[in-house]
């Protein structure tokens, strides 16, 4: 099971309440989808590539739009 920090759900929403400032509809399909992108992480924790300025295989990134999921 893959769990959310408080930290990387409030980022989540702060991402969500800029772009629904221009789009709500945009900022749901957008928050929607780095959340998708996630799911399934617990099967498959390697399935990022590794984040290359930390140098640390344990951590890996997502990339989606222009965030990236850090885990």
């Amino acid at each position: 099971m893959v769990k959310w920090t408080a930290h990387a759900t409030a980022q989540l929403r702060h991402i969500h309440n800029h772009i629904a400032q221009d789009s709500p509809l945009y900022a749901r399909r957008v928050s929607e989808g780095l959340v998708q992108k996630t799911i399934g992480l617990d099967e498959l924790p390697r399935k990022g590539r590794r984040v290359s300025e930390l140098n640390d295989d344990t951590v890996r990134e997502l990339p989606m739009y222009s965030y990236r999921i850090l885990y």
